[in-house]
C-alpha cells in the first residue's frame, strides 16, 4: 500500500488509533485475529521501515484503528521487528497501546511490559491465556498487579473472547484520558548518566519520557540512538558511556535487565499465587462422579443449593431458619433469625435513622431534607446494606469451588441443560443467587466469560421470584383456606419464574442479540486441589468492593428519587399518600387492571402498591395496607381469576430500584430500556393470560 494512502488513514477524524504489542509466544496475533474478525491490510506507515498490518474495528460507537506490531521480545532493537516497533511508537505517538502477556508465564512476558509503561503512558495490559491459568494452578490478584503498574490489567482469553468487551472499554477509556505518567524504575548508581544522558536527548526530542527511554536504550547497547546527535553531542555522550564503563565495569545490559526482573519479582511476588494441584487419583473420583450424566447433573445441583441456602440463610436467616425449625432445632433458628449479619445491619441503620430524625428535628430541618437524609439515604443504603453478608458468603464459597476445580466439573455435568436455553453453566449461580435476592444475581453476571451472555443473564435474572417476592407470594396465597392449596399457589409461582428466566434467556440471544447458537463452552478442566485462602479471598473481596461501589454510585441517588415520589406532591411533603406524587401515577397504573375487572377505588390503591413495588418488592403489602387499613380485606374483595392473575403480574414486572440501578450499572441504559419493555409486556400477557383461564376453570 502506498505511503499516501496510510498517511490519510492515520488522519482520519475521530478515530483512535490502537497498537497491539506483545511477543511472538504471548497469542498477540491471535488476539488481532480475533478482535478484528476479518483479514488485515498491510500499509508502510510514516516513520517506519516496515509493513505494518492493521484493520478496522467498531466498539460501542467508537471507530478505532487496530494496529498489529511485530512480534518482539524487547524494545531495546537487537532486531528490524524491534526497531519498527519501537519507532512506531515514539513516532506515531497511539492513542492507546495494548501490551499483551502471558499469564501462564507471567514474569518473563512482563519484561515486555515494563519496557512499553516505560515509554508510553496511555497503555492497557492484557493478560492472555487466563483459560489455562486455572489449570495449571496459577492465579494471578489484577488488581494488585494493577496498581504496581498504575495502569488497567485485564485477564482475557484469544482463544474464547474472554473479557473482550472489557479490554476494549479500557482500551477506549485510557486513548480517551489525559494521563501522561509513565513507569519509573530506579536503576541505582545508573540514574546519574541517564539524566545526563537524557538532558542531552532532550535537545532532539521534546518529549522528556522519551529522552530517558533512549537514553536508558543506549546504555543497553541501542547504538543507533546516537545517530541522532549531532557530533559534538555524540563526542560528550560517548564520554559519558566511557565513563559508565569505567566506574561499573561490567555488561550495563545486564545490570538494566536485572533491575527490570527486580522490580517484576517484587510485584509479582505479591499479586501471584501458584498451587500445587493434588493427586490425579483425587481428580479422577471427582471426574467419575460429575461426568455420569444424572448422578453429575444432581450433585451439581444440591451443590449450587447447598452454596444458597448456606450464603442466603446464614447471611439473612431464611430459608436456613426454615430448615432448622423443620429439624427441631427453634433455639437455633430462632438465634439466627434474630442475629444473623443483615438483621443486625438493618437494626444498626434503624438506630442511625432514629438518630438522625431527632438530630434534624432538634435544628428544627425541614421535612424535605429530613426525609431525603433519614428515607431516602439512609434508609436506602442501609436495605441494600443488609445484601452484603449474603454477597461476602456467596462469593467466598463460589471462589473455593472454583479454586479447587470443583466448579469446572459442575459446569459440564450441568452444559447440556444450559445449552437448551443459550446459556453456559456460569449461568447457574446467578440463577440460584435471585432466589435469595436479585441484586447480588445482577452482580453474579460477572462470573460469565462471554458478554452476550452476561447480558442475558442480566436481562433475565429479575424473572425470578427473590425473597421480597416471596413475602407477596405467601400474602396472596392466603386467599385460598386450604394449606396444600397455598403450597401449590407458592411453588407453581417459582417455577414460572425460574422458567421464565431460562425462557427470557433464550429471547435475549435469539431476538437481541440475534445470535442462533449457545455460547461456546470451552472449559479447562484443573486438577483437583485445595483451594488457596488468598486466592479465595482475593476474588471475594474484589467482588464485594465491586458490589459497595454501586450501593454509593447508583443505588442512593435512586433511593432519595423513590422517597420525593411517595412523600411529596405538587404542595410540598404530604401527609396522606393521596396527596403524592404516587398517587397520580398510581391513578395512571390502576387503567392496567380494569381488564381484569378491578376497577374504582381498588384499582388505584393496587396501582399505588405496584408503584411501591418497584422501590422494593415486599413495600407492596405494606402500601396497600396503608391505605386500605388491611391488605386481607382488599384481598377478599378479589375473585381467584383476579388474585391469580395479579400475583403473577407483580411478580414478573418491572424489578426494585435495586436490581434496576445494578442493571444500569452492570450493563447499559439500552439493555434497562428493553428489559423494562419486555418485562412489562411479558407479565402483562401473562397476566391476562392467567385471568383468561382461571376464569375459565373456576
Amino acid at each position: 500500500m502506498h505511503h499516501e494512502k496510510s498517511k490519510a488513514l492515520q488522519e482520519e477524524k475521530e478515530e483512535i488509533l490502537m497498537a497491539i504489542v506483545g511477543s511472538p509466544n504471548v497469542g498477540k496475533s491471535t488476539l488481532f485475529n480475533m478482535l478484528t474478525g476479518k483479514l488485515a491490510e498491510v500499509a508502510n506507515w510514516p516513520g517506519v521501515t516496515a509493513e505494518i498490518e492493521y484493520s478496522r474495528i467498531t466498539h460501542e460507537g467508537n471507530n478505532i484503528l487496530v494496529i498489529d506490531l511485530p512480534g518482539i521480545y524487547s524494545l531495546v532493537p537487537q532486531s528490524r521487528e524491534e526497531a519498527v516497533a519501537r519507532d512506531f511508537i515514539i513516532k506515531n505517538s497511539p492513542d492507546v497501546v495494548l501490551a499483551i502477556a502471558d499469564i501462564t508465564n507471567l514474569e518473563k512476558s512482563l519484561y515486555l511490559v515494563v519496557q512499553v509503561l516505560e515509554l508510553f503512558p496511555k497503555v492497557v495490559v492484557a493478560l492472555n491465556k487466563s483459560d489455562l491459568s486455572h489449570k495449571r494452578g496459577i492465579h494471578v490478584n489484577v488488581e494488585k498487579l494493577s496498581r504496581a503498574l498504575k495502569v488497567p490489567v485485564i485477564p482475557i482469553s484469544a482463544r474464547t473472547h474472554e473479557n473482550f468487551h472489557r479490554l476494549l472499554d479500557d482500551a477506549v477509556k485510557m486513548a480517551k484520558s489525559s494521563r501522561s505518567s509513565v513507569l519509573t524504575i530506579n536503576y541505582g548508581f545508573l540514574e546519574h548518566y541517564i539524566e545526563k544522558i537524557a538532558n542531552i536527548l532532550s535537545k532532539y526530542h521534546e518529549n522528556k519520557r522519551v529522552a530517558r527511554v533512549l537514553a536508558i536504550h543506549l546504555l543497553e547497547g541501542d547504538k543507533s540512538v546516537l545517530e541522532l546527535l549531532d557530533e559534538n553531542d555524540k563526542l560528550e555522550t560517548e564520554k559519558i558511556l566511557e565513563e559508565v564503563s569505567k566506574t561499573f565495569g561490567g555488561p550495563l545490559a545486564a545490570y538494566i535487565a536485572g533491575k527490570r526482573y527486580e522490580f517484576i519479582d517484587k510485584i509479582a511476588e505479591d499479586a501471584v499465587v501458584r498451587v500445587k494441584n493434588v493427586e490425579e487419583r483425587l481428580s479422577k473420583i471427582f471426574d467419575r462422579i460429575f461426568y455420569t450424566p444424572v448422578v453429575g447433573f444432581l450433585v451439581s445441583v444440591f451443590i449450587l443449593l447447598f452454596v444458597f441456602i448456606i450464603a442466603i440463610g446464614i447471611g439473612m436467616g431464611a430459608p436456613l431458619t426454615d430448615i432448622l425449625c423443620s429439624i427441631g432445632a427453634e433455639n437455633a433458628a430462632n438465634f439466627l433469625d434474630e442475629y444473623n449479619p443483615a438483621t443486625l445491619i438493618d437494626e444498626g441503620f434503624s438506630l442511625l435513622s432514629e438518630y438522625a430524625s431527632l438530630s434534624l428535628d432538634y435544628i428544627n430541618a425541614p421535612k424535605i431534607v429530613s426525609s431525603i437524609v433519614v428515607d431516602g439515604i439512609i434508609g436506602g443504603v442501609g436495605v441494600v446494606a443488609t445484601f452484603i453478608p449474603p454477597i461476602l458468603l456467596f462469593y467466598l464459597l463460589f471462589s473455593i469451588l472454583e479454586d479447587s476445580g470443583i466448579y469446572a466439573r459442575m459446569a459440564v455435568s450441568m452444559s447440556k441443560m444450559f445449552e437448551i436455553f443459550g446459556l453456559t453453566p456460569r449461568a447457574a449461580f446467578p440463577m440460584i443467587l435471585a432466589l435469595g435476592c436479585n441484586v447480588p444475581a445482577v452482580v453474579a453476571s460477572r462470573t460469565s466469560t462471554e458478554e452476550t451472555e452476561r447480558k442475558q443473564i442480566i436481562f433475565a435474572v429479575p424473572m425470578i421470584p427473590c425473597q421480597a417476592r416471596l413475602v407477596v407470594l405467601i400474602a396472596m396465597s392466603a386467599y385460598f383456606n386450604i394449606g396444600w392449596h397455598q403450597a401449590l399457589f407458592v411453588v407453581t409461582f417459582y417455577l414460572l419464574g425460574i422458567f421464565m428466566y431460562l425462557a427470557t434467556s433464550l429471547f435475549t440471544r435469539r431476538f437481541i442479540y440475534k445470535q442462533k447458537s449457545p455460547p461456546t463452552t470451552i472449559i479447562e478442566i484443573p486438577s483437583i486441589h485445595r483451594p488457596s485462602l488468598r486466592v479465595v479471598w482475593w476474588t471475594t473481596l474484589r467482588n464485594v468492593k465491586h458490589f459497595v461501589r454501586r450501593i454509593i454510585v447508583v443505588i442512593l441517588p435512586l433511593s432519595v428519587v423513590a422517597v420525593v415520589l411517595t412523600s411529596y406532591g405538587l404542595h410540598g411533603y404530604a401527609e396522606s399518600p393521596q396527596e403524592t406524587f404516587g398517587y397520580y401515577i398510581g391513578k395512571i397504573f390502576s387503567v392496567l387492571f380494569y381488564p381484569i375487572g378491578i376497577t374504582g377505588e381498588k384499582a388505584w390503591v393496587v396501582g399505588y402498591g405496584v408503584l411501591n413495588g418497584i422501590i422494593a418488592k415486599e413495600v407492596f403489602i405494606a402500601s396497600i395496607e396503608s391505605i386500605w387499613g388491611n391488605f386481607y380485606a382488599l384481598l377478599g374483595t378479589l375473585t381467584s381469576a383476579q388474585v391469580v392473575a395479579l400475583t403473577a403480574f407483580v411478580n414478573l414486572y418491572i424489578p426494585c430500584f435495586a436490581t434496576l440501578a445494578m442493571m444500569l450499572r452492570e450493563g447499559h441504559r439500552k439493555l434497562l430500556i428493553q428489559h423494562l419493555i419486555y418485562a412489562f409486556g411479558v407479565s402483562y400477557t401473562i397476566m391476562m393470560g392467567a385471568y383468561a383461564v382461571v376464569s375459565i376453570l373456576s
